[in-house]
């Protein structure tokens, strides 16, 4: 119904074919869309009274959830900006002000933030203060950075918020999605605003190819409502979003199996929203051999770290650059190894090193 006006006239007759209703309210809850289905059939007497007036509740329960979030997302936004911190907002909250513009139809688990890793440490001690929990120390946000790529901040108070602090784009350990973060730092950003504060969010092609990545890279986002999400983006933008840099982009950062797969769903769900010339040439791309290989390591439930270790190399193509992958593997930084194996000792930190060579060797002849 947003994006055709034949739309209404096929749920109408729809709604007439005798349809199980409970089996469409379930299918809405389950995608996470009852607020977007009430948005769109209310006061259309297209569903029974009965299951509009519990989308209707699923409505207005998420305007509230998620007007207490982004109250908290502004005062947070406040506080970094005093202390000169760059915030990029991602996924939910951007979506539902940026793109939505309705706080009441996206639902939002959490607030998703992107920093730089040198702004880490001052905006984890700005939202540990904000949520009111202990910041962590030094070492411990070394760790971190070394070998995390988000970190979870829960207010202690009422409401319980829930900050998503990421310093890459996406939770991926697959080295060119690093390239894309770095390459949103510089070129995919666009400016909007929560609760009438300035902010910044991605791009029309930054956000299209991040909400496909997200989808494809964390099984739990295969929903409807990431897939609506990628749609509803690609028509919001429709006049200005360029398909050829978008494509170009999706190649440089092995982005094209996720481009490829939202793309071959929403033209089954909604046909005639991407253009078909469009459609054909993202169909007919090719995968580079790391993208592929890491495809396969992150679908697979053996995510053994010797085949995310060939995916990586298979992305890089000069040898200094394997060579440096493989050297940081092998001797992570010290306060990494501190933290991940709990020793204060110089002369065990350096033991550390050689457990973990045999450990990773027991794994791979034991797989």
């Amino acid at each position: 119904m947003q994006w055709s006006a034949l739309a209404e006239e096929r749920a109408r007759r729809l709604a007439a074919a005798n349809l199980d209703w409970n089996a469409v309210r379930q299918l809405a809850e389950a995608e996470e869309l009852a607020p977007f289905l009430y948005h769109w059939v209310r006061g259309k007497d297209l569903v029974p009274a009965p299951l509009e007036q519990r989308l209707a509740a699923a409505y207005h329960n998420t305007a509230a959830q998620n007007a207490l979030q982004l109250n908290d997302l502004a005062h947070s936004l406040d506080l970094l900006a005093a202390e000169g911190v760059a915030v990029v907002v991602l996924k939910g909250a951007a979506l539902s002000e940026g793109l939505y513009r309705n706080v009441a139809v996206r639902p939002m688990e959490d607030v998703d933030l992107l920093v730089c890793p040198a702004a880490l440490p001052r905006a984890i001690k700005i939202l540990s203060d904000y949520c009111g929990v202990p910041a962590l120390s030094e070492s411990q946000i070394d760790a971190l950075v070394e070998r995390e790529r988000e970190m979870i901040l829960t207010k202690a108070e009422t409401p319980a918020t829930v900050f998503d602090l990421h310093w890459q784009a996406l939770d991926s350990p697959y080295h060119p999605h690093t390239r894309f973060t770095n390459w949103l730092w510089k070129n995919g950003q666009q400016p909007f605003e929560i609760g009438n504060r300035p902010a910044r969010m991605l791009d029309r092609q930054a956000l299209v190819l991040h909400l496909c990545g997200h989808r494809v890279i964390d099984p739990g986002r295969r929903t409807l409502l990431w897939l609506y999400d990628i749609a509803s983006a690609i028509f919001h933008y429709r006049d200005g979003l360029e398909w050829d840099e978008l494509i170009d982009h999706a190649q440089q950062f092995d982005l094209v199996l996720p481009l490829q797969q939202a793309v071959a769903a929403i033209c089954a769900e909604w046909d005639g929203l991407i253009p078909n010339p469009v459609a054909r040439r993202i169909e007919n791309l090719t995968a580079s051999r790391g993208e592929w290989a890491f495809q396969d390591w992150a679908d697979s439930s053996d995510r053994a770290q010797v085949r995310l270790m060939r995916a990586n190399l298979a992305s890089l193509t000069h040898w200094r650059a394997r060579v440096g992958y493989v050297l940081g593997n092998l001797f992570p930084q010290i306060q990494y190894m501190r933290h991940r194996y709990a020793v204060r000792d110089p002369f065990h930190i350096l033991l550390t090193y050689p457990y973990r060579w045999l450990q990773s060797l027991y794994r791979v002849v034991c797989r």
